[in-house]
């Protein structure tokens, strides 16, 4: 199976509640099919015990855990190509999760628009193998 890609041209960064971090893993690894990545990992980083990060091989989603934080409910989502989207909605259908289907122009452009754990916008679109960023 291939892997899921963030459509982005830099890393990520949203903003969570405290205590949503086991949720934002469910969303983020099982749904989404991003790898979580040690914050521990950067011994330079001032917010490895305050931030969630998940990547794939070129782009990273941080999620900055903090007690009141800025939701992007509406505006610009995250896109995330993922290798299935009828795996992505039953896992999101399993747990009440609400998502919108959307289609665009051509057949190949379907996206499922919901929110992670945290109320963050998000995209989770087909990963298609000859799909540019």
């Amino acid at each position: 199976m291939r892997s899921s890609r963030i459509r982005a041209v830099d890393h990520v960064v949203r903003e969570a509640a405290i205590g949503l971090e086991e949720a934002l893993r469910w969303f983020y690894v099982d749904v989404a099919g991003l790898d979580e990545i040690d914050p521990n990992r950067d011994r330079n980083s001032d917010d490895r015990d305050s931030t969630l990060r998940f990547r794939t091989s070129l782009q990273e989603v941080k999620i900055r855990l903090v007690p009141n934080p800025v939701v992007e409910s509406a505006g610009f989502p995250i896109v995330i190509a993922v290798p299935s989207l009828e795996e992505a909605a039953e896992m999101l259908e399993e747990r009440s999760v609400a998502f919108e289907t959307l289609s665009g122009i051509s057949w190949p452009d379907r996206r499922l628009s919901t929110s992670d754990p945290a109320g963050n916008r998000v995209e989770l679109k087909r990963d298609w193998p000859y799909d540019p960023l």
